[in-house]
């Protein structure tokens, strides 16, 4: 008889980075609108950063925490430097998405915008960064999806769809304008797998043709999102761009 037993697998969770500020229950609440609609369990990260700081310290400020955020979440602390620690939390705790609040008043904080966006750049999963509370329960349910002739474009549907399907999210597709038919082909080729993937999905969306060039696609959309009150813009980042470069 086989007495062996297989692994248990890690539940899949959103992660939210904490450092237990005000801020970081902003991020909580953004957090806790990605698990209604996921259907998973959130782990609160919190960064080290080698200070090596005392665990039963962090325990009690994890539990002051959760009951002051109104949060039942697991606990991780992400040891050693913020970008090695951070590729590792990933497969520890089995995340889907990781979510954060930028600090735009203390540029030396692990989340101002420039530290917190180099520790995420080669992550292998989507983030989601605000800025505000979740002031309003309908803001996710309007999302921007810039689309160029890029094969990556494609990467970003999957995502959309996801709200689309689970959050009955209306998706403004955002085409780029070539003059160069081989570009524009590829450009049609991607619309048209959203054309197909929307309607199977039954997803609401709306293709709006721009004349916006490839490479200014998603400083578009962040203009396109503030002046049409989209809650969401769904941008890839690579190894050569990433927000960073939009920030500048």
């Amino acid at each position: 008889m086989d007495t062996e037993t297989e692994p248990q697998q890690i539940p899949i969770q959103v992660v939210v980075l904490t450092d237990f500020s005000d801020k970081s229950i902003f991020a909580v609440n953004h957090g806790k609108e990605m698990c209604r609609m996921l259907e998973r369990g959130m782990t609160l990260a919190y960064f080290d950063n080698d200070k090596n700081e005392d665990e039963t310290l962090l325990q009690d400020k994890y539990i002051a925490f959760i009951d002051k955020a109104g949060v039942d979440a697991k606990f991780h602390i992400i040891k050693g430097k913020p970008v090695k620690g951070f590729e590792d939390v990933v497969p520890q705790v089995n995340a889907i998405i990781v979510v954060a609040c930028i600090n735009t008043e203390d540029k030396n904080s692990l989340f101002a915008p420039t530290n917190l966006l180099k520790t995420l750049h080669h992550s292998r999963i989507p983030y989601l960064l605000v800025n505000d509370d979740l002031k309003e329960p309908f803001l996710y349910k309007h999302l921007v999806l810039p689309i160029d002739s890029t094969k990556e474009s494609k990467e970003k549907v999957l995502w959309a769809s996801y709200f689309g399907r689970f959050n009955e999210s209306k998706v403004s597709v955002l085409a780029g304008h070539f003059k160069d038919e081989y570009l524009l082909k590829y450009l049609n080729n991607n619309l048209k797998f959203i054309n197909k993937m929307f309607n199977n999905f039954e997803v609401s969306f709306e293709v709006i043709k721009s004349t916006h060039k490839q490479d200014n696609m998603d400083a578009y959309a962040l203009d396109y999102a503030k002046e049409n009150n989209a809650g969401l813009i769904i941008i890839l980042t690579t190894e050569k761009y990433s927000l960073i470069d939009l920030l500048k």
